[in-house]
């Protein structure tokens, strides 16, 4: 059972680790209503993305130059 859940984070561990900060994050700044829980969505997803770059090897660095392209 242990290999299971080693082999898992292996794969994909940048995945659990970027969407648990992402989550962490957006639980402190969280406030009530619908807009929050917006904001909420939005730190999972992007955290899921970003753990789902480090797990395919790309720098965060290229990531960040296609989402934001030099001027």
């Amino acid at each position: 059972m242990i290999n299971f859940w080693l082999d898992f984070l292996t794969r994909h561990g940048g995945k659990v680790i970027f969407s648990i900060l992402g989550l962490i994050f957006g639980l402190a700044v969280l406030s009530k209503g619908f807009f929050a829980a917006l904001f909420l969505l939005a730190c999972l997803i992007l955290g899921y993305f970003l753990g789902k770059q480090v797990d395919e090897g790309e720098k965060l660095s290229s990531f960040l130059e296609r989402l934001f392209p030099p001027r």
